[in-house]
């Protein structure tokens, strides 16, 4: 099935690695792969195929002895609603499981699910990159194969890859997994800045702000912030949002508090959903629509809510009627499907 020439279904490209517990030994007998016999293709969500984005999902998972998938984990995410259906089709695949001595035996694998559009350009080194760069920040935080993972973040901020500079300078800059060293760390950063990474340009504007690794600049520490929330930082947006909030720095102004926030709310930032929600139900000119907004973010935001916040959220579900209280579910619903 084609749209506008575009084709709906994905290409696949799968790669079974033995699990590293399960690889043979001299003079032991070799692990048979398990091999793919049922595949299904997932389709393009229409976010991405209007955004016209590319690319590729990986995972790691375990092939078990049914030859289905376990422990499916998205080491490299793509967005867009591409990781989910990435997933769905996969656990409809089946394998002719491994084999040891004869026997059945589960395997980890990694399986590359790759978006592409027959008609339209597409540059495998710079996804390589992107790929590389998400499997290293995910270890780390996994505390998985961390100085392999290091060592893979440093190689591409070597190569002039932003977001590994970012990460880099970021682990320099607070002496978090390598050695403390402000200097290296804000050069690597404002490398990276220079080309609109939002997370070096979050980090530089605090450090301008607060005077203390970099000159104190609060003009250009402010700039610096904004332009890390219009690139898409959910902790500049956050940041932005509060330092409007409370008139810090800048004019108050609780209009653009809300617009800061809700950009991070969207993209599943509890603490903007529950300041936004927060602001909502304090609006002095508060509408019907209001309300239900806001107990549709706080309800998103669940745990994460305080008890402060939840004191708002249980006193706002009684101000609710019926078909309110309907279309606050809805909402909250259709945000998390947003996400």
């Amino acid at each position: 099935m084609k749209r506008g020439g575009i084709p709906a279904l994905a290409t696949l490209l799968l790669a079974v690695l033995p699990a590293q517990s399960q690889q043979p030994k001299a003079g032991t007998t070799k692990v048979k792969p398990a091999r793919l016999i049922h595949r299904v293709s997932p389709e393009y969500s229409e976010a991405a195929r209007s955004a016209g984005v590319q690319g590729r999902v990986i995972f790691e998972v375990v092939v078990n002895t049914s030859g289905t998938l376990e422990q499916i984990k998205i080491v490299s995410p793509l967005d867009f609603g591409l990781d989910e259906r990435a997933e769905q089709a996969i656990r409809q695949w089946r394998y002719s499981p491994a084999e040891k001595d004869g026997k059945p035996v589960a395997i980890q694998a990694t399986i590359e699910v790759n978006f592409l559009f027959r008609e339209k350009s597409f540059d495998d080194k710079q996804e390589r990159r992107r790929n590389a760069y998400n499997i290293a920040v995910t270890r780390i935080k996994a505390q998985d194969k961390v100085a392999d993972s290091l060592a893979t973040l440093q190689a591409l901020a070597a190569e002039d890859y932003p977001p590994a500079q970012a990460v880099v300078g970021a682990f320099l800059l607070h002496g978090e997994h390598l050695p403390r060293d402000p200097v290296k760390a804000l050069l690597l950063l404002r490398r990276a800045a220079d080309r609109n990474n939002s997370a070096a340009l979050f980090l530089l504007g605090t450090a301008e702000l607060r005077g203390d690794v970099a000159p104190k600049n609060v003009e250009a520490g402010m700039r610096k912030l904004e332009d890390a929330a219009h690139f898409g930082s959910q902790a500049a947006q956050y940041e932005m949002g509060r330092l409007h909030e409370k008139g810090s720095g800048v004019p108050l102004d609780l209009e653009k508090a809300a617009r800061y926030f809700r950009l991070c709310a969207a993209r599943g930032d509890a603490r903007c959903q529950v300041r936004l929600g927060s602001l909502l139900l304090a609006r002095p000119d508060r509408s019907p629509r209001d309300l239900v907004q806001a107990v549709a973010w706080l309800e998103l935001a669940g745990d994460s809510n305080d008890a402060a916040s939840r004191k708002l959220l249980d006193a706002a579900l009684t101000e609710l009627n019926p078909e309110q209280r309907k279309n606050a579910t809805t909402l909250r619903e259709q945000l998390a499907r947003n996400r």
